[in-house]
C-alpha cells in the first residue's frame, strides 16, 4: 500500500527562506501546517489492483504503471493503493481460484476497497466471477487492460464501467502484407497459457481468410529455446508476429518484452508484434495498440468514481491503435522501401545525417583553421612561460622530496636510464642502508636471490613500454629476515609529454601472505578429509569457464587427473533423461543465492551409468557481485542398486499378494459356493417334505442361512478379485465398484470415463481399479466427504485415473495413521505399471489422488522402472 502526501514538497520549500525571513513566516506555517493535518485526517480512498499476471509482466504492467501514476496525480487526494497477482500464466486452476478467493477474503475482513480494477482479462474474468464473495454488494469496478470481446457478459450491469481496447487481429497481417507484400510464411509466436490459448484460437478462425496467400506456421506447442531456433531458421519471405508470450508449451514464464529482445537477435526474418511501447525494442511497426492510454483513461474515470459518480455513468471506453509507426532501422535492415508504408505513417529513429549529426563540429574546425595563425603566434609567446614552469617543476619536486621523506610508505624514483635517483627515508630505514649504497643498482642486493630475476624482468618490461607495474618480492630488512612487499610503480612525464622516469612505493605485506599461507593449509587439509570420506569437492567462480575439482571428484565422474573440466562438459556427461533436471537446479541456485541436493545418472566414457549424489550452495565472492558455487558428490551407484532391489522385492510381493487373492477367490468361487449352492438346494427339497409343524419353520431358517452364506462367500470372493475386471474391462468393474461404495457409504459418488479399450493389459487395468478402489475405502472410512468421483480417460498415449472427495483432507508431507501404508501400497502398484502417481490434499479441503500409466495393449516386460534421482 501507498500513500501520497507533499509535506516533504513544503518542507523544502520552506528551507529556502533565510534566518530572518523564518520567522515572519512560523505562524502562518502553523496555520498551514492544521489545514494539512485536518485534510489527511480524513480516510483516503481504497484502491484494489488485481493483476492477471506477476509484477513484471508486460504489456499488463505497462497498464498498471500508467493507471497508478495517472491516479495518484489527478486525485487531488491521498489514494490507498493495493495489489494483488493472481499469476494465472502460472497457476490457472479451479483449485488455485479458490484458493485464491479465501486467500483476498481473509486479507480484506478489516480493508474493503472503494474501487476494484482487474487489469487483463483473466483478472476481469475472476472479479466478475467470484465480486459477490469477495467485495460488498455496490462495490465500482474498472475493467481495463483487456479486449472488449473478453468483457463478460452482464459485467458492465452491476456499477461496473471498461477501458480496453478491441483488437484487429486480420489487421495485424494485412500491416504485414502492407510493408512486404512477397510474404508467404508468417510464424505466429506465442504462448500457452489459458490466455494464449483463448487467443491462438481465435487467431486460427480470423487467419483463415489468408490461408489461400499465406501459410501460417504456429509456435504455441514450443519451449522457448524451440522458438529461438526455429526464428533463426527461417524459410525465405517470411515473417515472425509476436502476439503474446507468458508462458511456454513447457511451463516456463517469460518476460514478453525480453523474449522480444531475444528473438530479435537471432531472428533471420523480420518481427512484428501490438503493442506501442515495444516499438525500439526489435519489431518492424504497424498499427499498434496503446497500452498506456487506457490505463490513463481508467484512472480518469477512477477519479471521478471515487469523487462520488456512478460507474455505471461512463460508456464502455474503447482505446485504438496510433497511426501506423515505424522503427527506421529495423525497415533499413529488411530493405523495406519507404513507399510501401502507408499514407500519415511516423517513422522512429532515423539517423541523422553528417550535416545534421556533425554540423557544429564542422563549423568549429573551420573556425579552428582560422584561429590557427593566431595560436601560433601565442605559442611562440607561451614558450618562454614554458621555460620558467620547468624551473618551478624542479623546484616542485624538491618539495616532493622532502614531503616523500616524511611519508609512512617506502618510495622511489627512477630516471630515464633505468636506475634508481631516490629512496625515501622509509625506505632507507626499513633496509637498514644508506641512500648512497640504494642508488643506481644497488636496491637489487636487498631482493631476495629468488625473485631477483623475476623482479628485474618486470621492471625493465614496464619501463620499456611506458607502463605501470606491480609485483610482489621478498626484500631484505635491517634486521637480515626477508619480508614480502607489494610493489607498484608508474611512469611520469613533463608537461609536455617527456618521459622522466618512474615513480613508485611499496607496502609491506608479510603479514597478508602469511593469512595466505594459512587459508591455504586449510584448504590442503579440508581436501585431505574430503578424500579419506571418498567425497568429490568441486568449486566454481560463476565469472570463469573452469571448474576446480578433487582428484576423487575426478575419479567419480570418469575424467582423466589431468583433464580440464567445464560446466558445460559437465552438463554433456550427464544422463539426457536428468540433464535439464541438473542445469535447473544449478541455475536456481545462482538465482536464489541457495542450497541445492539432487541425485542424477553420468554416462562414463565407456558406456556405463554411474549414480551420483550431489551437494551444493552459492556464496558470493567479496563486494563485487560475482558468485561461487561449492559442491560435495558422492558415488550412490550401490545404494541405487539396493533401494531398486528393494523396490523389486515390493513389487514381486504384490504380484503375488494379487496371485494368491485370485487363488483364494477362485477357490471360493468353484468350490466352497458351489458346495453351499448344492447344500441350499438339498435344503429347499428337505422343505418340500412332509414334516411336522415344530420342524418346518427351522428347515425354512437353515435354507434361508445357507442362502445368506453363499451370497457372502460371492461378495469376499469378488473384494479377493474382481472377476468383472477381467472378463469386462476396466470401465465395467469400475462402474461396479462405485455403485458398491455408493451403498456401503451413503456417499454419492460421481463416475466418468472416456475412450478405454477394453483390452488393456491386465497389469494396467489391475493397476488402476485397485487404486480407485483402496482410495475409496479410505474415503469412506476416514474422510467424512459427502460427495466423490472417480474419473478414467484416455490422454496423449496415457490412461488417467482421478479420485477425489470434498472431506476432510490429510497432511500430505506428514501422511496421517490410517493412510500411511495405503499410499505406500498405492505407489508400488502405480510404479508396477511403469507409471506415476501423486496425491493433493490439505486439512479441510479434500483429497485428489491422479494416477497416469502408459496405453498398453500386452502386458509390460518384467523388471523395475527407472529409479528417479
Amino acid at each position: 500500500m501507498r500513500m501520497v502526501t507533499c509535506f516533504d514538497r513544503w518542507r523544502v520549500v520552506f528551507r529556502r527562506f533565510n534566518p530572518a525571513r523564518r520567522l515572519g513566516y512560523i505562524s502562518g506555517w502553523f496555520l498551514f501546517e492544521l489545514a494539512i493535518l485536518s485534510v489527511f485526517a480524513a480516510e483516503p480512498k481504497r484502491v484494489l489492483i488485481v493483476h492477471s499476471f506477476g509484477n513484471a509482466a508486460p504489456p499488463f504492467t505497462i497498464h498498471s504503471t500508467a493507471f497508478e501514476t495517472e491516479l495518484t496525480a489527478k486525485m487531488g487526494e491521498p489514494v490507498d493503493l493495493d495489489e494483488v497477482w493472481l499469476d494465472v500464466a502460472r497457476y490457472a486452476s479451479l483449485d488455485m481460484e479458490e484458493a485464491l478467493v479465501e486467500f483476498m477474503r481473509q486479507r480484506q475482513t478489516k480493508w474493503q476497497p472503494d474501487l476494484v480494477v482487474p487489469i487483463g482479462s483473466p483478472a476481469g474474468m475472476f472479479v466478475a466471477q467470484y465480486r459477490d464473495r469477495l467485495f460488498p454488494k455496490g462495490t465500482p469496478v474498472i475493467y481495463t487492460g483487456m479486449d472488449q470481446r473478453r468483457l463478460p457478459p452482464g459485467a458492465l450491469q452491476q456499477n461496473a464501467a471498461f477501458s480496453g481496447s478491441s483488437y484487429d487481429l486480420p489487421g495485424l497481417v494485412e500491416d504485414i502484407l502492407q510493408i512486404a507484400p512477397a510474404t508467404t510464411n508468417i510464424a505466429v509466436v506465442i504462448g500457452a497459457s489459458q490466455l494464449e490459448r483463448y487467443w491462438t484460437e481465435a487467431l486460427r478462425q480470423d487467419y483463415l481468410r489468408f490461408t489461400n496467400r499465406v501459410h501460417f506456421t504456429w509456435f504455441n506447442d514450443l519451449s522457448f529455446d524451440q522458438m529461438l531456433e526455429r526464428a533463426a531458421t527461417m524459410p525465405p519471405r517470411s515473417f515472425i508476429l509476436l502476439v503474446l508470450l507468458m508462458r511456454d508449451a513447457t511451463g516456463v514464464s517469460h518476460n514478453a518484452d525480453e523474449a522480444l529482445k531475444r528473438l530479435h537477435a537471432v531472428a533471420n526474418a523480420p518481427i512484428n508484434s501490438i503493442f506501442q511501447h515495444q516499438l525500439g525494442l526489435g519489431i518492424v511497426g504497424g498499427r499498434l495498440y496503446q497500452g498506456e492510454l487506457e490505463g490513463i483513461e481508467a484512472a480518469h474515470i477512477a477519479v471521478r468514481i471515487l469523487h462520488g459518480q456512478s460507474a455505471t455513468n461512463f460508456p464502455p471506453k474503447i482505446i485504438g491503435p496510433i497511426g501506423p509507426a515505424y522503427d527506421w532501422r529495423e525497415l533499413q535492415r529488411w530493405k523495406i522501401s519507404d513507399d510501401r508504408l502507408p499514407a500519415g505513417n511516423t517513422v522512429l529513429f532515423r539517423e541523422l545525417t553528417m550535416w545534421e549529426q556533425y554540423k557544429w563540429r564542422i563549423v568549429a574546425i573551420v573556425c579552428l583553421c582560422g584561429a590557427e595563425a593566431l595560436l601560433i603566434f601565442l605559442l611562440l609567446a607561451n614558450l618562454v612561460k614554458r621555460r620558467r614552469a620547468e624551473h618551478s617543476v624542479a623546484e616542485s619536486e624538491a618539495r616532493f622530496r622532502k614531503a616523500a621523506d616524511d611519508a609512512p610508505v617506502m618510495i622511489w624514483m627512477s630516471g630515464t636510464e633505468k636506475v634508481c635517483t631516490f629512496f625515501n627515508k622509509t625506505w632507507l630505514q626499513f633496509t637498514g642502508r644508506t641512500a648512497k649504497e640504494e642508488l643506481g643498482s644497488g636496491w637489487v642486493e636487498g631482493v631476495h636471490p629468488e625473485d631477483r630475476a623475476a623482479c628485474l624482468d618486470t621492471y625493465e618490461r614496464a619501463f620499456d613500454g611506458r607502463i605501470e607495474f606491480t609485483m610482489e618480492y621478498r626484500l631484505r630488512r635491517c634486521d637480515d629476515n626477508y619480508a614480502w612487499v607489494l610493489d607498484h610503480g608508474a611512469p611520469r612525464f613533463s608537461v609536455a609529454g617527456t618521459f622522466l622516469g618512474y615513480i613508485g612505493t611499496a607496502t609491506d605485506i608479510s603479514g597478508l601472505k602469511q593469512a595466505e599461507n594459512t587459508l591455504r593449509e586449510s584448504e590442503k587439509r579440508m581436501s585431505l578429509v574430503a578424500e579419506a570420506a571418498n567425497l568429490g569437492m568441486w568449486v566454481w567462480n560463476a565469472p570463469e569457464k573452469q571448474i576446480w575439482t578433487s582428484a576423487t571428484w575426478k575419479t567419480i565422474h570418469g575424467y582423466a587427473p589431468e583433464e580440464s573440466i567445464t560446466f558445460e562438459a559437465l552438463i554433456q556427461r550427464v544422463h539426457r533423461e536428468d540433464r535439464e533436471d541438473v542445469r535447473r537446479a544449478v541455475a536456481d541456485a545462482f538465482v536464489n543465492q541457495s542450497s541445492f541436493f539432487l541425485r542424477h545418472r553420468i554416462v562414463l566414457a565407456g558406456g556405463g551409468v554411474r549414480w551420483i549424489s550431489k551437494t551444493g550452495r552459492v556464496e558470493p565472492i567479496g563486494n563485487n557481485g560475482a558468485l561461487r558455487l561449492l559442491g560435495v558428490s558422492i558415488d550412490i551407484t550401490e545404494r541405487m542398486a539396493t533401494e531398486e532391489a528393494a523396490r523389486e522385492i515390493s513389487g514381486k510381493l504384490i504380484t503375488a499378494q494379487e496371485d494368491e487373492r485370485r487363488r483364494l477367490a477362485r477357490d471360493l468361487h468353484d468350490d466352497l459356493n458351489q458346495t453351499l449352492a448344492l447344500l441350499s438346494v438339498d435344503a429347499d427339497l428337505l422343505g418340500r417334505l412332509d414334516h411336522t409343524a415344530e420342524a418346518r419353520p427351522l428347515i425354512e431358517d437353515i435354507a434361508t442361512r445357507v442362502k445368506d452364506l453363499s451370497s457372502e462367500v460371492h461378495k469376499l470372493s469378488y473384494q479377493l478379485h474382481p472377476a468383472k475386471l477381467e472378463q469386462l474391462g476396466l470401465v465395467s468393474a469400475t462402474r461396479s465398484l462405485c455403485r458398491e461404495q455408493t451403498r456401503l457409504w451413503g456417499v454419492s459418488i460421481d463416475f466418468l470415463h472416456d475412450s478405454i479399450p477394453q483390452d488393456l493389459n491386465r497389469t494396467s487395468a489391475l493397476c488402476l481399479f485397485r487404486i480407485a478402489q483402496e482410495a475409496l475405502q479410505n474415503m469412506g472410512k476416514h474422510s467424512g466427504a459427502t460427495q466423490a468421483g472417480v474419473e478414467i480417460k484416455r490422454e496423449s498415449g496415457e490412461i488417467r485415473l482421478v479420485v477425489w472427495d470434498n472431506g476432510h483432507g490429510f497432511d500430505v508431507t506428514s501422511g496421517s495413521p490410517h493412510a500411511g501404508l495405503g499410499l505406500i501400497g498405492m505407489r508400488e502398484r502405480a510404479r508396477l505399471a511403469h507409471g506415476r502417481i501423486s496425491f493433493n490434499s490439505t486439512p479441510g479441503h479434500g483429497t485428489r489422488i491422479e494416477v497416469n500409466v502408459p496405453v498398453l495393449i500386452k502386458e509390460p516386460e518384467e523388471g523395475m522402472a527407472k529409479v528417479a534421482g
